[in-house]
């Protein structure tokens, strides 16, 4: 998935972007959240004349990918982000138990082992051996098996319809009166009983005895001093170094900061672009 769509050069990302049927790449690639995983990919905003156009060249990428094969940087690199995400579980505000258990679920829901996504070591090795040490053709035979010989697929194209909001409103209106008239009317009355006892219900404030059973984050539980990192200062030939060593099961971070004073006052609006290309447009 990362070698076919991961990067802005990836081979059917690209081709998608080049053939200026669309505005933007859509479908998000593999999706392994269901019993059998989906590839879905597509563009936005193309003419409906040109659904057939997409769908075969779509087909033909991925067929001259099979042929020609992946590139070993790519492979190499989709191998490290794997391993790089595992090992980092960077999981924003979520706390990481519940992202493990979250990881696992996948697996769970569906009779599989639910630690298979949590033992990423030993996996990674074998293949990262397999694909860039031996250079077997391993995801070449997966993308002509899983994709193009697979013919359990569909093509879907998506238009807007401005009427179709006040159908399905008329519907919607259209059921709930059928579903009134079926209605007696010591139904109705249970039910207008039913909202008003809700509506109390919602509207009653709470016991004291209740709110005191919730637990409750007291000024005392906060630390009232900040955390302090260790930091070593040292140098690297004309450039000032501080290192902060830290359990990052084994990922080293490394931030460069230059000085941008001799950058012209005309040019500082086009540092984000700058920024952005220098990121995404490779390193040759």
């Amino acid at each position: 998935d990362y070698c076919l769509m991961g990067t802005p050069g990836a081979p059917l990302r690209k081709a998608l972007t080049d053939a200026g049927l669309g505005s933007r790449v859509i479908g998000g690639g593999l999706y392994e959240g269901l019993v059998q995983p989906t590839f879905s990919v597509g563009l936005k905003d193309i003419k409906a004349t040109d659904a057939a156009a997409v769908e075969e060249l779509i087909t033909k990428t991925l067929e001259k990918v099979a042929s020609e094969r992946f590139e070993k940087e790519s492979i190499e690199a989709a191998l490290n982000k794997i391993e790089f995400e595992n090992r980092e579980l960077n999981t924003g505000g979520l706390p990481r138990g519940l992202a493990l258990m979250f990881s696992a679920v996948s697996n769970w829901n569906y009779g599989k082992d639910p630690f298979e996504g949590l033992r990423f070591d030993a996996p990674l090795k074998a293949l990262r051996e397999k694909l860039v040490e031996k250079g077997e053709p391993l995801l070449e035979g997966i993308l002509r098996e899983k994709l193009l010989n697979n013919k359990h697929r569909l093509t879907v194209t998506s238009k807007p319809d401005f009427e179709e909001s006040s159908r399905i409103e008329a519907a919607e209106k259209a059921r709930l009166e059928r579903h009134r008239t079926s209605l007696s009317e010591d139904d109705i009355e249970a039910l207008i009983t039913a909202t008003k006892e809700l509506r109390e219900m919602q509207e009653t404030p709470d016991k004291p005895e209740e709110l005191a059973s919730v637990p409750r984050l007291e000024l005392s539980d906060i630390p009232k001093e900040t955390l302090k990192i260790p930091s070593q200062i040292g140098r690297l030939g004309s450039a000032e170094v501080l290192r902060n060593p830290q359990l990052t099961s084994g990922v080293v971070y490394v931030d460069v900061a230059f000085n941008l004073r001799d950058v012209p006052a005309r040019l500082l609006p086009l540092l984000p672009l700058f920024t952005r290309g220098l990121r995404e447009m490779g390193t040759k």
